[in-house]
């Protein structure tokens, strides 16, 4: 099964950060000497950044993918704690003597975010 490199979704990040970056740079060079420069330009920067900060949340989300998608164990070991403590407080320490969560060795990177976050409605696929 092929796993997903954290380095390379810290490079796809600053490739797109490169790329927004340039895109300001063009067109400052077009905006400057304009009748609207100075709001023109106030606005683009309020763009660029918006843009910049929505790629470093997809970058947040996607790093973390990653890394559980190299590692699962940690995280499936965390969440059977979690999930033995909820149900001992419900149901008592009997039941959940007897809860097991099977083994899974290799999760599939289409699978982790509805098993991160099983109320997400359309979970984005990190893609390679």
């Amino acid at each position: 099964m092929r796993k997903i490199d954290p380095a390379d979704v810290r490079v796809d990040f600053a490739q797109e950060v490169d790329e927004v970056i340039a895109y300001f740079d063009r067109v400052t060079v077009v905006l400057a000497g304009s009748a609207h420069e100075p709001g023109d330009l106030s606005r683009l920067a309020e763009t660029t950044f918006l843009t910049v900060f929505v790629a470093f949340e997809r970058f947040l989300s996607d790093l973390f993918l990653a890394y559980l998608n190299r590692q699962f164990s940690s995280y499936r070991s965390d969440l059977e704690n979690r999930v033995r403590q909820s149900i001992k407080e419900r149901f008592g320490v009997w039941a959940s003597q007897r809860m097991r969560l099977g083994k899974v060795h290799h999760v599939r990177v289409s699978d982790l975010e509805g098993i991160v976050d099983p109320k997400r409605a359309q979970p984005h696929v990190l893609e390679r």
